[in-house]
C-alpha cells in the first residue's frame, strides 16, 4: 500500500465511545485512522498491524474484535456503530467516507469564505491590511483582518493537516 496525504482526524474523538475502550484499542484505531486509504481501505495483517502499534498479535486481535463488533453507545447508526469490516488484504473504515466528505465540505466553506474576503477587498478598492504590511485602523478594517487572519489559520491547517478536525466559523458578509 502506498500511502499518501493525511487523514482528517476529528477532535470530538475524544468525546467518542471509542475513547473509553483501552489505551490498546483506542491506538489501533488511530493507527488504522491513519493507513486508510482514499477508499477508506487499511491494508495489512494482524502481525504487522499488531507491530506496528507495540502489541502482541493476541492484544490486537481483542481490540479488532471491539472494532468489528455493534456498538451501542456509537451515535452513527450504520452498521450497528461497527467501526470496521474485515476484508481482503485487511480492513475497512466503515464510516471513513462520511467523515471525510465532511472534512472536504469544510475546507471547500472556508477557501469560498477567503475567495469572497479577498473579493470585498478588491470591491472596496484596498488591499487587506496583511497584504500591505500595516495595522488595521477602523473597526471594519479590524474585523475584516480578524476574518482574514482566521481564514487563512484554516486553509493553512487544512492543507497542512494540523489542527485538522477543528472546526472554523465561516467569516459572515459585513451588515452594509
Amino acid at each position: 500500500m502506498s500511502h499518501t496525504g493525511y487523514t482528517p482526524l476529528a477532535s470530538s474523538i475524544v468525546l467518542s465511545s471509542v475513547w473509553s475502550q483501552s489505551h490498546e484499542t483506542v491506538r489501533v484505531w488511530i493507527a488504522m485512522l491513519a493507513l486508510m486509504d482514499r477508499s477508506c481501505h487499511v491494508a495489512g495483517t494482524v502481525p504487522g498491524m499488531a507491530h506496528l502499534c507495540y502489541l502482541t498479535p493476541e492484544q490486537f486481535m481483542v481490540c479488532e474484535k471491539i472494532l468489528l463488533s455493534p456498538e451501542p453507545e456509537n451515535p452513527t447508526k450504520t452498521d450497528d456503530g461497527r467501526r470496521i469490516e474485515r476484508i481482503d488484504g485487511g480492513w475497512l473504515v466503515l464510516n471513513g467516507k462520511k467523515w471525510r466528505q465532511k472534512f472536504s465540505d469544510e475546507a471547500k466553506r472556508i477557501r469560498q469564505a477567503k475567495w469572497a474576503m479577498d473579493k470585498r477587498h478588491g470591491a472596496l478598492g484596498f488591499d487587506p491590511p496583511d497584504k500591505i504590511g500595516k495595522k488595521p485602523r477602523t473597526k471594519r478594517e479590524r474585523d475584516e483582518f480578524a476574518r482574514a487572519e482566521q481564514a487563512q489559520r484554516a486553509i493553512d491547517s487544512v492543507r497542512d493537516g494540523n489542527g485538522v478536525g477543528e472546526t472554523f466559523e465561516v467569516a459572515k458578509p459585513l451588515n452594509e
